[in-house]
């Protein structure tokens, strides 16, 4: 069963899904402005890659700047999802918006920092990392929180996202057409991170089944608080839990399924080294949710290496224009070709920005598809991407779509490729927001994982009565573990290193294959 159909539901679970469903306008409304706001600063900095490579003179480094702004946000993703348990969503986004600002802060001064250009790009790109990692760690957070709202609201979340990119293609483009240098193009993106914290903290409405109380006339009571007005310390009891406990405690919990549960005797080395520096820490659930929605997880995998090694490859598809006015090539020398960059069209003049903004517009449709159209087959998703990855790379090669001698002919030419790109979108974020949405919503996959909860907990529990009956220390219980929510930071984690390798590949096959 769905999330948020389970039956039979006692009087404060099912007072606890009114008062959700009350506040579930303004709540996707807010993650929309979260998703975006996440999201811009990052894809600001993909669609102005090439520019700033261009301008450190490191034409060839350019997938080295995606790479940067993923890289840190594997390590930042692990540290929230399975370290910092105990810190409070208030805290999280805290965190989330020192980076960003931090990030944005030291892109501006890198192309100051002295006269090397290998020196400014390596200043750039420690900017660039901390923009990644303010992103990956609010995006981490977002997800999962997602399992306190209707299953829906990953709609919001993903709509959000997928108009960030088009929102940032659009400004680095009209901004960089101003003459603006990338220096002050970042600076104008700092007033955003205020409207995210506005959204979050004085926007998103919490509802903690706790505080939900039932009248005597059956009429659900609540009154909403905000968020940064709530707790800002570390988790320390139950009843800051903003997810439904029912589901992992409704049921009694079978006895030789906990006595094979995470037993002492089959620990590997690991696992006890793990198990001795954090007791609480809930090894065996992510072991268990990773298997239980690996497929999820590998098709998001696959889906974004091809997907960001064909944004990073797309530079090779495109005519290098910048050879025409650098070389400053006669109409006679040219042979009756283009002699200046004047001469094409305004999308081949600026055609990495617009492919970005193209992917980007593919992006946005799919993202925010998920009211209309369900795909349960992300596999089919996955498969249509690798072809995509491979025609490009192809592409590429054989330099099959571009050329400087036809004008006419090169509009066409990118005609095709814009719309190919927003193809290549398409694909991607149908699969991010299906893949997240079966995590959540898919019957099978929530009753392994709410199994998997109550095993963790009744193991946890009994784990601590041990101790104290051993004469330990008094302990608080930690927070109850949240299966969904586990699951769905194991299926970001997939996404990150995705990424990280798909900008990898790029840059592996621009310096060999790609090298001209």
């Amino acid at each position: 069963m769905s999330h948020d159909t389970e039956a039979p539901l006692d009087p404060i679970t099912a007072a606890w899904h009114a008062v959700r469903q009350r506040h579930h306008l303004r709540n996707f409304l807010c993650f929309i402005a979260l998703g975006c706001i996440n999201n811009y600063h990052y894809c600001v900095v993909i669609a102005g890659a090439k520019a700033v490579a261009d301008g450190f003179g490191l034409k060839s480094l350019m997938a080295l700047i995606t790479w940067a702004v993923i890289a840190g946000g594997a390590f930042v993703r692990f540290l929230n999802a399975f370290v910092l348990m105990h810190w409070t969503y208030n805290k999280k986004y805290l965190y989330a918006v020192a980076m960003t600002l931090g990030g944005l802060g030291i892109a501006c001064v890198a192309p100051y920092c002295g006269d090397i250009n290998g020196l400014r790009f390596a200043v750039f790109l420690i900017g660039v990392l901390l923009i990644g990692c303010g992103s990956s760690f609010g995006e981490q957070t977002s997800l999962a929180l997602m399992d306190s709202f209707p299953a829906k609201t990953i709609g919001g979340w993903s709509s959000g996202t997928g108009m960030s990119g088009v929102a940032a293609s659009l400004v680095f483009l009209g901004l960089q057409n101003l003459d603006l240098s990338t220096s002050l193009i970042y600076a104008l993106q700092i007033p955003f991170v205020l409207v995210y914290c506005m959204a979050y903290y004085a926007g998103v409405v919490l509802v903690p089944r706790v505080e939900v109380t039932v009248a005597a006339d059956g009429e659900p009571s609540f009154t909403p608080v905000k968020n940064w007005a709530r707790k800002w310390g570390n988790v320390d009891s139950a009843q800051l839990l903003t997810s439904d406990p029912e589901p992992a405690n409704a049921h009694s919990v079978d006895a030789d399924a906990l006595a094979k549960y995470d037993h002492e005797a089959t620990w590997s080395a690991f696992r006890r080294w793990v198990h001795r520096r954090a007791p609480a820490f809930p090894y065996e659930a992510v072991r268990r949710c990773n298997t239980v929605i690996a497929f999820q997880g590998v098709n998001l995998f696959l889906v974004y290496i091809f997907e960001y090694a064909i944004q990073m490859a797309a530079p090779n598809v495109f005519p290098d224009l910048s050879t025409l006015d650098s070389a400053n090539v006669t109409a006679e020398a040219a042979g009756g070709c283009a002699t200046s960059k004047g001469d094409f069209d305004f999308f081949t003049q600026n055609a990495f920005v617009v492919s970005q903004f193209c992917y980007q517009l593919g992006v946005l449709l799919s993202r925010s598809s998920l009211g209309v159209v369900r795909i349960s087959r992300v596999e089919v998703l996955t498969a249509l991407q690798g072809v995509n990855f491979v025609c490009w790379v192809a592409l590429a090669k054989v330099k099959a779509l571009q050329t400087l001698c036809d004008v006419d002919e090169q509009r066409m030419y990118t005609g095709i490729w814009m719309a190919w790109m927003v193809f290549v979108g398409l694909m991607g974020g149908a699969s991010y927001v299906n893949c997240y949405f079966n995590i959540l919503n898919k019957d099978y996959l929530s009753e392994q994982l709410d199994s998997i909860a109550r095993l963790e907990n009744a193991k946890q529990a009994e784990r601590r009565a041990a101790r104290g009956q051993a004469g330990g220390e008094a302990e608080l219980a930690p927070r109850p573990c949240n299966a969904r929510e586990l699951a769905m930071n194991v299926g970001a984690l997939y996404q990150t290193v995705g990424v990280m390798l798909g900008s990898l590949v790029c840059l592996v096959l621009q310096n060999t294959l790609l090298d001209h």
